[in-house]
């Protein structure tokens, strides 16, 4: 009877005292835990050390400067080159167009792509009738060196299909820093299908010789409407990080503290009797 009394002992001693010789039983969870913090630093890092917050709230080129500092001071506004990229299923992850930091948005609408073609079929030189026109152009292509521009008026159509300058521009205002088409341009048309027409009373064409219409035009500027609806979003969430990031640091810094002392807790008080 004493011996059956001694083991009842035993028992409950060891149910209220947890064995203290015990090894980690879950390795593969510890393992995937380390590697998770693993790469939540590096992804700190990367965004840290490459990235630029100032990004978020203002235009950047395609390079990604910000238009209006750094290399691009005195061109504050952003133009897109093929604005109809914008409102296709890839345009989720970003508009796949190239974008350029300008002095000022176009101020006429115009299509380079609808001149070459139209010299072409004509047989004529496009430097006789489109080197003006090209010249225009030049301040909304990508960067080039003036050998690189010399060498590109010799094959005008060339610069297009490299993405280096755009097949047309569309008259544009600025607003927020983005260049987006005058609600003008589309004119009196009442059917979706009614043709852009250029200052020079020809049809807009685009890289791929498509007529820009009065349908794209709409998706266009509602396009642009969202994103500035985001951006704006964007801006008041910066605004809050700038005026209250010391308070989200201590409130972090506050909470680790407060999840070392529960883990503390909890490894060290189950086995206490009170």
């Amino acid at each position: 009877m004493g011996k059956k009394q001694e083991m009842e002992s035993e028992e409950k001693q060891k149910i209220h005292n947890p064995t203290k010789s015990r090894s980690c039983t879950d390795v593969l969870c510890l393992l995937l835990f380390l590697a998770f913090l693993g790469g939540w630093g590096a992804i700190s890092y990367i965004a840290f050390s490459q990235g630029n917050p100032l990004q978020i709230v203002y235009p950047s080129n395609s390079s990604g400067q910000i238009c209006g500092r750094d290399g691009n001071d005195g061109k504050p506004n952003l133009f897109f080159h093929d604005l109809t990229k914008c409102i296709s299923v890839a345009a989720a992850l970003g508009c796949p167009t190239p974008q350029v930091c300008v002095e000022s948005c176009p101020e006429k609408t115009t299509s380079l792509y609808a001149c070459l073609k139209a010299s072409e079929v004509a047989g004529i030189p496009p430097s006789t009738i489109c080197l003006d026109l090209l010249e225009e152009y030049r301040e909304y292509c990508t960067p080039m060196s003036d050998e690189e521009w010399k060498l590109g008026k010799e094959d005008p159509l060339q610069l297009i299909q490299d993405r280096k300058c755009p097949a047309y521009i569309l008259q544009s205002i600025p607003v927020i820093g983005r260049c987006i088409p005058d609600f003008g341009i589309i004119g009196n048309s009442t059917s979706a299908n009614d043709t852009i027409i250029s200052d020079g009373f020809d049809a807009i064409l685009d890289a791929n010789g498509d007529t820009l219409n009065s349908q794209k035009v709409y998706e266009i500027l509602e396009y642009m409407t969202e994103l500035l609806n985001a951006r704006e979003i964007s801006e008041k969430v910066w605004a809050d990080l700038v005026s209250s990031w010391y308070w989200i640091l201590a409130g972090q810094g506050l909470a680790l503290v407060v999840s070392f002392l529960w883990i503390l807790l909890m490894r060290f008080l189950p086995g206490k009797r009170f």
